[in-house]
């Protein structure tokens, strides 16, 4: 069994995606120009992937260097 939306329902899906995908790449962008993520990495699937894996180490932040 099939479920049938309304038009409206879909077009209103269809904008926030198309404004999802443009926070995705303001996001990206930000995060280029403050040096946190390297301007090869093009998608926001590995920005979000760079971000979470520094955030989870457990040697960053342990050892200082004098």
């Amino acid at each position: 069994m099939s479920i049938h939306y309304p038009q409206e329902i879909i077009e209103q899906q269809a904008k926030v995606r198309k404004e999802l995908e443009k926070l995705a790449k303001m996001r990206t962008d930000y995060l280029k120009s403050t040096g946190q993520m390297p301007p090869s990495s093009a998608t926001s699937k590995s920005a979000t992937t760079d971000v979470k894996l520094v955030e989870s180490s457990p040697t960053s932040g342990n050892t200082s260097v004098s």
